[in-house]
């Protein structure tokens, strides 16, 4: 069906970021996020195909490393415009690490164990509380990657005259559209915690919109993927120049 297809896209330009091109940094972060988006998605797209009822053991599978996704975004625009990672970027991506061992130590689990834990503990606190994390972490880290270009762009209007071609005003929109789609996520989680419960028909909307935000992010990384950015370094602020002795002007 179009989730599986879209699965395979954003997995498909994945792969194509991955082959050797100028931006070579940049796109390899790129590739990271359409994998995590793909992941995302993956729970929604099996789910819907009745495959967690009919193999009860696919419970916790990690796929869905909702934590990797703001700072690697992140991680893509700085290394798009600055042409470098984020200072200690690794301690970034820490959260999601232990969310991957979380999901992994618990789909080791025992059949039983692992659904007794599913629908008490995890459902009760730990999956709400990692909800809780990406929205904080995806509103830190998509303030940081906005304030970021638009620094960017206020330098390459002061510097170039061909400023239009590096302003990646699609990643803007990128941002703005992943940040509207999880505080619908939001809306959808206490839906689900106040109405006892939805289901992956009610969720439709959710997941498709942020398959759309997936693949629009992927197609435009991939058609900039071999221009090269401009790394630009703001010029020192000279006071005396920014506010002119208008007194000795005159």
């Amino acid at each position: 069906g179009p989730r599986q297809v879209t699965d395979a896209y954003l997995l498909a330009l994945a792969v194509a970021l991955t082959l050797p091109a100028p931006n070579h940094l940049s796109n390899r972060l790129l590739a990271a996020v359409l994998v995590v988006l793909a992941g995302l998605l993956t729970p929604y797209v099996i789910g819907f195909a009745g495959a967690y009822d009919a193999w009860r053991w696919l419970t916790f599978a990690p796929f869905a490393i909702t934590l990797t996704l703001p700072p690697l975004l992140y991680g893509y625009t700085s290394a798009l415009v600055q042409g470098r990672r984020p200072e200690r970027f690794g301690l970034h991506l820490t959260p999601g690490a232990v969310q991957l061992v979380y999901f992994l130590v618990a789909f080791t689990l025992p059949l039983d164990a692992k659904w007794s834990w599913y629908t008490s503990g995890h459902r009760h606190w730990i999956g709400p509380a990692f909800d809780v994390l990406l929205l904080v972490s995806l509103a830190v880290y998509s303030v940081a990657a906005l304030r970021l270009l638009r620094a960017y762009r206020a330098t390459l209007a002061d510097q170039r005259s061909d400023g239009d071609r590096f302003a990646a005003r699609w990643l803007s929109r990128v941002i703005v559209a992943l940040i509207v789609t999880f505080l619908l996520y939001l809306a959808f989680t206490l839906w689900d915690r106040l109405s006892g419960g939805i289901d992956f028909f009610q969720e439709t909307g959710l997941y498709l919109a942020l398959a759309g935000i997936g693949l629009y992010l992927g197609v435009e990384g991939w058609r900039h993927s071999t221009q090269r950015f401009p790394v630009l370094t703001a010029p020192p602020r000279d006071d005396a120049r920014s506010s002119p002795d208008w007194r000795s002007i005159g």
